[in-house]
This record gives C-alpha cells, sequence and structure tokens, in this order.
C-alpha cells in the first residue's frame, strides 16, 4: 500500500491448539489483525512477562515464549492491534473446535 512504511497480507489457514502455535512480537512493526472469513482466538501477553527468544531483525520477528495472559476471539467485523510489547500467538481454534480462517494482516511500520 506504502512500500515498506504500510502493507497487507492476506493469509488462510486452520486454527488448531495452543501447543500446536508459536508466540511472536515485533520491534519494526504494528500488526493490525482483520478477519475476513472465520473466528479464531489469539492469545495474548505482555512481553516482558514471557520468556524471550531469538529476535529476526530481517523478519522482524520476536520469538517468546510462556503463557498466556488473555484472549481475543476475532469475528469478520473485529479487528486487533498488536503493539511492540504485545505477543501473540495467532490461529488457536475457538472452544477447541478447528476452522479455516481468512484474514489480512496489516504491517505499519513504527521505526
Amino acid at each position: 500500500i506504502d512500500g515498506n512504511r504500510l502493507f497487507v497480507n492476506i493469509v488462510s489457514y486452520p486454527t488448531t491448539s495452543p501447543e500446536n502455535r508459536f508466540w511472536e512480537a515485533h520491534k519494526d512493526y504494528l500488526d493490525v489483525h482483520v478477519p475476513i472469513e472465520g473466528t479464531e482466538q489469539i492469545d495474548l501477553n505482555f512481553l516482558e512477562d514471557l520468556e524471550v527468544g531469538e529476535y529476526k531483525k530481517e523478519e522482524d520477528f520476536q520469538a517468546a515464549f510462556g503463557p498466556a495472559r488473555m484472549h481475543a476471539i476475532l469475528k469478520p467485523g473485529d479487528f486487533l492491534v498488536c503493539y511492540p510489547q504485545d505477543a501473540h500467538r495467532t490461529a488457536i481454534a475457538v472452544d477447541g473446535k478447528p476452522e479455516q480462517i481468512r484474514k489480512a494482516i496489516f504491517k505499519v511500520r513504527i521505526c
């Protein structure tokens, strides 16, 4: 949309259990999750409350490990903004019922 300052990734995948997913955070971009089809749970925690793994600058990917502090259930019409301190674990099945979802993830450069 605006080069590397603002772009969008359209993704589609099945939701699953938390054990099959990973935590992530980003330093250079905000994530704005916008569901298009299906319902997804996103687990959230502050990065400072998790064990932090390797940061991959070229992918703007901060690995993290630990428990969820809260959850957001997203369906079409909702959106979620994740800031650099907001670790998130996406694609969690709501009520343990997997489903195929499709969503837009807007990446907004902040540095």
